[in-house]
């Protein structure tokens, strides 16, 4: 598929490609969720009976139904993490499309990822194993004092410089086609000269939605407390059950009702808005940088 592959047959009116500004940027997130709503909303419901799907699963190797290895919880991890880069990829694809005022279905949405599903899941791998070992080391070598802490933000300054730098190869990947190789090399130079920017707006957009995933939670909170869903308890005990009620104190049915109340803010309200955000940034550099409004402009005459 072109990188550029104009449906001019599209009823929905076609954007006007401009530098933006952080508000715009965050206007234009929002916007677009809700001006296709029924397209993110699908894709983030698959996924959230998805994820919560295998939490149940998880949850059964934890309880103890299961002998719990060290293996299975690392399996059951990737497998989490897999599934969800899969969706953002998913959401990430009908983002481009959708900002550019193409038709794009649900299913059109899918069958992109699944088209270039190798690429992807190299990259994701990639990244896996970037984070992973700085997870592993943290937890080998922290202490409270000298070394400890002198090696986690070394380590963590150096993993957010690369994470910001190859922050837009899921773009290169899923709308232009490019190798993983390709993707990274590319994100990188899109970056260059702008990693302040990308961090500062990348930050904000997930504190923002975070912030909004923060409000509902505490809504949920207050509910399942009113209703005696949770008992009462101290304050971090109460949250704690709202969070990750333990199957063994709440049964089955309670464990299911309020993890799967808990689980749906988070694919409605933030995994979208990871995805828009970060999608009207690339283009924003793309535009700033390389004059992608006018590439856009001379192929859609």
């Amino acid at each position: 598929m072109d990188a550029i592959d104009a449906s001019k047959s599209s009823n929905h009116q076609k954007p006007t490609l401009q530098p933006m500004g952080f508000t715009d940027i965050l206007d234009g997130t929002f916007s677009l969720y809700r001006n296709h709503f029924k397209l993110f909303f699908s894709i983030a419901a698959i996924y959230h009976v998805s994820r919560f799907g295998s939490d149940l699963l998880s949850t059964f190797f934890v309880d103890g139904r299961v002998p719990d290895t060290s293996f299975i919880k690392f399996v059951l991890s990737f497998f989490k993490y897999f599934l969800d880069s899969f969706f953002l990829g998913v959401l990430i694809y009908a983002s481009t499309q959708s900002y550019l005022g193409r038709d794009i279905t649900l299913r059109a949405s899918f069958q992109r990822v699944l088209y270039r599903f190798l690429p992807c899941f190299y990259s994701w791998i990639f990244i896996f194993l970037s984070i992973v070992p700085f997870v592993v080391l943290t937890n080998m070598f922290f202490d409270p004092i000298g070394v400890g802490i002198f090696f986690v933000l070394t380590a963590s300054l150096f993993l957010i410089y690369f994470l910001v730098r190859w922050y837009f190869y899921g773009m290169f990947i899923l709308y232009e086609g490019s190798a993983v190789r390709e993707a990274l090399r590319r994100s990188a130079e899109l970056v260059k000269g702008s990693w302040w920017r990308v961090f500062g707006i990348a930050s904000a957009i997930y504190s923002i939605s975070l912030m909004i995933a923060l409000v509902l939670l505490t809504s949920c909170f207050f509910l399942f407390f009113l209703t005696g869903v949770i008992d009462e308890a101290p304050i971090l005990v109460m949250i704690s059950r709202m969070l990750s009620p333990p199957v063994s104190e709440v049964g089955w049915l309670s464990y299911v009702i309020v993890s799967f109340v808990v689980q749906s803010i988070v694919p409605f309200t933030t995994l979208p808005v990871w995805a828009i955000g970060p999608t009207l940034l690339y283009f924003d550099l793309r535009i700033r940088k390389e004059g992608f409004d006018i590439e856009i402009l001379v192929h859609d005459l």
